[in-house]
């Protein structure tokens, strides 16, 4: 690579003066060269952010309910509603839903 040397960490480019940074990233106050910026290009390829596999909705929703104290409170819901809480139950598992769509959303 020419007037490249191996890349430097953010931390040790800001103690370097401005020639120093621009030596070590191989470029000048004037930005890149068009035929420098094809070999980039080519080398390390477009600046783009991968896209991300989107998943399915109802999955996303579902996947709320991995939280230790949502699993808690379902296993609450669950044990008052075999103890005869009706009351105690709903309202139990009416948080957990409002909790999670707000989590959703």
């Amino acid at each position: 690579m020419r007037g490249e040397t191996e890349l430097a960490s953010v931390s040790e480019l800001v103690t370097l003066t401005q020639e120093d940074v621009l030596r070590k990233l191989g470029t000048t106050e004037q930005g890149l060269t068009t035929s420098e910026v094809e070999r980039r290009l080519e080398t390390y390829g477009a600046n783009e952010v991968a896209a991300r596999k989107r998943r399915a909705t109802a999955v996303e929703f579902l996947l709320q309910f991995r939280s230790p104290l949502i699993l808690l409170l379902i296993f609450a819901g669950a044990v008052s509603l075999y103890f005869g809480e009706v009351l105690d139950s709903a309202i139990i598992f009416t948080i957990i839903i409002a909790s999670a769509s707000l989590d959703f959303y």
